[in-house]
């Protein structure tokens, strides 16, 4: 229902940038087709949504339902057909909860923190409204932690320096945040709280053992 009238909102004249990927999607209301206008070295071309690539299948309709719920306008028509606690949320673009799992899933790590990125900026500029993800993914969480280092590190000296790197609206305030591990039948807090930051090694403790294993083999090399 949600994706139904969501897509509908961008057209040809309207189309929706993703990611900063050098692709835009928008609705053909007369085919009925979804497309996405790739922009290749300077060549453009059209693509069906459904023939692109798994990453792209992936994101777009995270990122169309996303500004769906807070940011668009809802004509009435559209909120007539949505039950009336759904129509409570979205009719006012506040107290709106998004539930993500596992959007890392067909992409790549890079597009990740695009997405991550993306997101931060989508509900910085709302309203009272709540992100929750599940992830398996370290990059997702190493991704918030640049965000929560910046809003640590930042005060009204430095200030300016920052947002050379990273924009304020990019931010995030380690206190808004709650991340949890779910293990061995056990939920665990993996906030940092000295530290101020996420225990992103938490969820990649696989990556230390592959490293362990390649150091011992590296004493080896040319024996």
């Amino acid at each position: 229902m949600d994706w139904e009238h969501g897509h509908k909102y961008y057209t040809d004249k309207d189309r929706l940038d993703i990611l900063g990927l050098n692709a835009e999607f928008y609705d053909d209301p007369q085919s009925k087709t979804d497309y996405l206008l790739i922009n290749d070295n300077g060549v453009s071309k059209v693509i069906r949504l459904s023939n692109a690539a798994s990453g792209f299948q992936s994101v777009v309709p995270i990122c169309v339902l996303t500004k769906f719920y807070l940011e668009n306008d809802y004509t009435i028509s559209v909120r007539e057909k949505i039950s009336e606690t759904h129509n409570n949320y979205i009719a006012h673009n506040r107290d709106c909860s998004l539930f993500l799992e596992e959007p890392e899933e067909n992409i790549f790590p890079e597009t990740q923190y695009r997405l991550v990125k993306w997101l931060i900026s989508a509900f910085n500029n709302s309203f009272d409204n709540s992100l929750f993800i599940a992830t398996h993914s370290p990059y997702i969480l190493s991704a918030f932690n640049n965000r929560i280092q910046a809003a640590t590190s930042a005060n009204d000296k430095n200030i300016a320096e920052i947002q050379d790197i990273m924009q304020m609206n990019l931010f995030v305030d380690f206190d808004d945040i709650s991340v949890y591990e779910v293990a061995d039948g056990e939920v665990n807090d993996i906030k940092n709280y000295e530290m101020q930051l996420i225990d992103a090694n938490s969820i990649d403790s696989v990556s230390d053992i592959i490293n362990e294993q390649f150091s011992k083999l590296l004493e080896y090399e040319g024996n």
